[in-house]
């Protein structure tokens, strides 16, 4: 969910044309980038605390969770694959 600043001022914007109308669709990118910003903290924040809630630790994981460990930087290894490099 967007920060409800943000949230708010799009529905300003939306509404008055904000402080500066002859401006509005730069402030309507920003916003949208901003709230996107939000949404994907807040999703990744969650994904995380369930991420280490099986850690004894902030050390140990490196070795005793290694299968985990791998499976969460899958994605960066994919997105390198996937941009045509081989080596790991």
């Amino acid at each position: 969910m967007p920060s409800c600043r943000t949230a708010r001022y799009a529905a300003f914007i939306s509404a008055t044309g904000g402080t500066f109308p002859e401006r509005r669709h730069l402030f309507a990118l920003a916003n949208t980038f901003m709230i996107g910003h939000y949404d994907h903290v807040v999703a990744w924040a969650d994904w995380a605390a369930q991420q280490v809630e099986s850690w004894p630790d902030t050390v140990t994981p490196a070795t005793t969770h290694e299968a985990q460990v791998r499976d969460m930087l899958a994605p960066g290894r994919a997105a390198w694959q996937a941009a045509g490099h081989t080596e790991d």
